[in-house]
């Protein structure tokens, strides 16, 4: 019986099982050929074994473990298909093999493009699917990205829940006992369950991530010596293509480890998503996105953050705000303007609230004039801001169908209807993507935006739905794979805008929260906002939820909202502050309400945090087994280290309701020889010089409940 996670309890293995390179090359009906065009260099490797498996389906895309069927046939990658071009290139770390073959009817032509980095022990590859005739082609049906099997006994499986009703806890499970299965059917990638999966073996293992924007489908089981994956994105698609059309599976990323150690495979995955992954900060492409203070000023109302989005008592009211974080200053990375900046669907201004969405013209009501590019460039000058970003959800239409739409040249036409309130406005049209990104980037233009934002409210699959019945018999899942692809393109033509411009060369998400992490959009954006239920926080959450997402998801900021404690904005102490401590912190305080004693902590908060920001893309290590949102009785460690310079930062958090004083931590991932120099920056555990191999048989700290210790790391001046 298939097991259906919904809780926390889970798991799985990995070890590719294929076979390896010869000299030549297995052509696609069968036949041995000489190997024409292939590069087959060896790359410097950490395991051998990883090159031989990714040479085994990027020379020949007949091994590629991909099924599917097309025209009634059921293929087993690409046999029966034949080859037309092949290029193999290395780029720095980065070697990339792309196949185009043909299937012999003319029409079908698929693509493959698989990478391989040496350095990461990581491959992956995405295959597409386009009609290149002027008919229609036969049915293409029960795509699967990836069918692998990994060697290895005992495997279990361990992921993540997903934002909406799990915060992200994470899972495992043998899968020995009972097999798992996954479906992530709302359109919205991490809404249900992260879909990155950690296979684990006495062999070692593989980080997986299924990298697409919308449903997508995982088994995982277990026969004898191994264990079985079948994944793969826009779940259930059949579907023939049209001249011209195209689909696409996944990105299916693989990065493998040979020992069964969670700390290295966990440390192998993040160093391989920041220098492989991570979009660019700048336009020259020269830095990854940093860590980050974000402020905003829709809080800073008499209202408060519940005022419902982003409108200040007037437009005048931002200056007295900006007036006072200069006097303290404060000199963040970015400023964020939310919801509620623009005309409603019929040209009339809207509630403040994010639910009205409108069709993304400057609301001049509110903002009249020049106004609001006044505003932004006066946060920059005075400031030093890198970017304002500005809150965008073009996907999401729910108002009145109007002449207003007509006058806009909004076509009705592009709106597919998802729940009785939200229609989706079709990425897949090019004519609605084209008018999305003239709007978009002339709104920023004008406004004096440099970052774009999205949000994302509402689950779209009911308009996939629509929208395939619409096209007719034999057209599952069309919809929702061109929209995607559609989705794609605009973001990479917004980034393109903003560096021809000078802006950002990222793009900042959200949906709803955290519903949308997948490994697709996080190569293009990261998100300032990693979950709507920080709205309402308490440390133990906050705290929880940073260690489950650091093991897949490297950037996810914190929103330091309503305190829950004691409904209110603003932090009372440290242990509240410190808490939030993440790759990016947002402040939508009420700054003009702040008394000094709360200033002074922002200030030496701010300073501490800077600090504490350099090791964030570190290794990372959860010290104490992971605590669930609502366990306030525990305590938690956690640790960043930098390897190189033996340089890090170690916390302690215990919650209101521990009991327990004092607690041996065992630190992880040192050098037992050399010696360390370990300082509490509140003076609680004192100043100490220790050796590594101390730390890693056990440390006693000493901490009363409601506590956020954190003690720094560094190589002791003492002579080993």
């Amino acid at each position: 019986m298939w097991k259906r996670v919904t809780s926390v309890a889970l798991f799985l293995c990995f070890a590719l099982a294929c076979g390896g390179c010869g000299q030549s090359v297995t052509s696609l009906d069968g036949a041995e050929t000489e190997k024409t065009g292939y590069i087959t260099q060896t790359m410097q490797t950490k395991n051998d074994q990883t090159l031989r498996e990714f040479e085994a389906f990027a020379l020949d895309p007949a091994n590629l473990p991909i099924t599917f069927v097309y025209g009634g046939v059921a293929y087993n990658g690409f046999r029966g298909f034949l080859r037309r071009s092949v290029t193999d290139t290395t780029v720095g770390e980065k070697r990339t093999v792309t196949h185009t073959v043909m299937h012999p009817d003319g029409l079908l032509e698929a693509t493959v493009e698989a990478a391989f980095y040496p350095a990461y022990d990581a491959y992956e590859w995405t295959v597409y699917f386009r009609n290149v005739g002027q008919q229609d082609t036969a049915v293409l049906s029960d795509v699967v990205a990836a069918d692998v099997r990994f060697a290895g006994k005992d495997p279990v499986l361990k992921g993540n829940l997903g934002d909406y009703g799990g915060h992200f806890a994470p899972f495992e499970s043998p899968l020995g006992e009972v097999p798992a299965l996954f479906d992530a059917s709302t359109g919205r990638s991490t809404q249900e369950y992260m879909p990155y999966f950690n296979v684990e073996t006495d062999e070692g293992g593989a980080m997986i991530a299924i990298g697409w924007p919308g449903t997508w489908h995982a088994e995982f089981s277990a026969d004898g010596g191994s264990a079985r994956m079948k994944a793969t994105g826009t779940t259930g698609m059949r579907t023939y293509l049209k001249s011209g059309e195209c689909v696409q599976t996944p990105i299916m990323a693989f990065v493998r480890y040979y020992e069964r150690n969670e700390d290295v495979a966990v440390n192998k995955w993040r160093r391989w998503f920041i220098d492989c992954n991570m979009p660019y900060e700048d336009a020259e492409k020269t830095t990854k996105v940093e860590p980050a203070v974000v402020v905003s000023l829709l809080s800073d109302t008499d209202d408060g953050w519940y005022r419902g989005g982003s409108e200040f008592e007037n437009k005048d009211t931002w200056r007295e705000s900006l007036d006072v974080l200069k006097a303290h200053g404060i000199k963040p990375d970015y400023h964020w303007f939310d919801a509620g900046w623009y005309y409603g669907t019929e040209g009339q201004s809207l509630p403040d609230s994010w639910f009205n969405v409108g069709l993304w013209k400057l609301d001049r009501t509110k903002w009249p004039g020049n106004t609001f590019k006044e505003y932004t460039t006066a946060v920059k000058e005075e400031l030093g801001v890198k970017a304002s970003l500005m809150w965008f959800e073009p996907e999401r239409f729910n108002g009145a169908v109007t002449q207003f739409s007509v006058t806009n040249r909004y076509d009705t036409s592009w709106l597919l209807p998802a729940d009785g309130e939200n229609y989706l406005v079709d990425h897949g049209n090019p004519a609605a993507r084209e008018w999305l990104f003239e709007r978009i980037v002339s709104t920023m233009e004008e406004a004096g935006i440099s970052l774009y934002r999205e949000d994302h409210n509402f689950d779209p699959v009911g308009a996939f739905r629509t929208g395939d019945a619409l096209e007719g018999a034999n057209r599952t899942g069309i919809t929702e794979n061109k929209h995607f692809r559609g989705k794609m393109q605009l973001w990479d033509d917004i980034i393109a805008w903003q560096r021809k411009t000078g802006r950002m060369g990222f793009i900042e998400m959200q949906s709803a929260g955290g519903n949308r992490q997948d490994l697709m959009l996080l190569r293009r954006a990261v998100s300032f906002f990693r979950s709507d239920s920080d709205i309402v926080l308490s440390p133990p959450q906050t705290v929880s939820k940073i260690n489950a997402l650091n093991k897949w998801v490297v950037y996810g900021g914190v929103l330091f909202g309503r305190i829950a404690e004691t409904e209110s904005q603003n932090p009372r102490d440290i242990y509240e502050w410190r808490s939030a401590y993440a790759s990016q912190m947002t402040l939508p305080m009420q700054f003009r309400k702040m008394d000094e004693a709360t200033w002074t902590l922002v200030e030496n908060g701010l300073e501490e945090y800077e600090q504490y920001q350099k090791y964030i893309y570190k290794d990372f290590y959860e010290l104490t087994p992971w605590k669930p949102i609502a366990d306030e009785e525990q305590w938690v460690a956690r640790m960043y280290y930098d390897p190189e310079t033996a340089e890090g930062v170690f916390e302690t958090f215990t919650f209101p309701g521990t009991t327990e004083r004092q607690q041996t931590i065992v630190f992880r991932g040192l050098d037992p020889d050399r010696w360390y120099k370990l300082t509490d920056t509140d003076g609680q555990n004192g100043c100490t010089r220790i050796k590594g191999s101390e730390l890693m048989s056990g440390y006693d700290m000493y901490l009363e409940p409601r506590t956020a210790s954190l003690i720094w790391i560094e190589p002791a001046d003492i002579d080993r």
